[in-house]
């Protein structure tokens, strides 16, 4: 004889304990998260992760810049030397146009051209010099 009654709860109180047993343990772990999250180490942690990160990025941002600033020397220098290069191309056809009037013409054309180089290095240098005392 099989008495269906007290000793077996039916299913739908076994469904309720189940789901208040879930309800309690998810609101102990918020509570516990909760006070983790209140804790003086978690925030310090926090604040030490945030300060890592902008410091991070602060140093990729300058890193960014100084390879930005270093493409632009570069550029400017080779439209420099451009430049250069036709003053003396110009130089040669105008001498060539002369009949070789003067030999001693692309000698002095290649000291200026020198001088004027030191010179642009120089100013570039200066430039630097200021911009990074200037940072």
């Amino acid at each position: 004889m099989t008495v269906s009654g007290d000793k077996a709860p039916p299913e739908e109180d076994l469904e309720l304990l189940g789901e208040e047993s879930a309800r309690r343990v998810e609101e102990a772990v918020r509570r516990n998260v909760e006070e983790r999250l209140k804790s003086e180490e978690v925030k310090l942690e926090i604040e030490r992760r945030i300060a890592e990160g902008m410091k991070k990025k602060f140093e990729d941002v300058e890193i960014q810049l100084q390879k930005e600033k270093q493409e632009m020397l570069a550029e400017l220098r080779r439209k420099h030397r451009e430049e250069m290069e036709k003053m003396q191309e110009e130089n040669r056809r105008v001498e060539e146009s002369h009949g070789g009037e003067s030999l001693e013409l692309p000698r002095k054309n290649e000291e200026q051209q020198r001088e004027l180089e030191m010179i642009q290095r120089q100013k570039e240098e200066s430039a630097e010099r200021k911009k990074l005392e200037e940072e």
